[in-house]
């Protein structure tokens, strides 16, 4: 499962990951998922960067620490 939250609007969400392969395909990118699992969120059309869309995935958090040190 992938999870998608927003504490700005309190949206959240989970994704079965096998589910985002099928249907963005297994080549697809975490951030293209991301952009599509979130195009409906209000926030994302606002103006400039205050109240703008704070979705996250959080199980992803500290991903990039862990694979650098290796």
């Amino acid at each position: 499962m992938l999870r998608v939250d927003c504490d700005r609007c309190n949206r959240h969400g989970r994704y079965p990951v096998a589910k985002l392969i099928k249907d963005h395909g297994g080549d697809a990118k975490l951030g293209e998922w991301f952009s599509k699992l979130t195009k409906d969120c209000p926030q994302k059309k606002r103006p400039g960067v205050v109240g703008v869309c704070d979705a996250t995935m959080p199980d992803l958090r500290g991903v990039w620490e862990n694979l650098k040190d290796r």
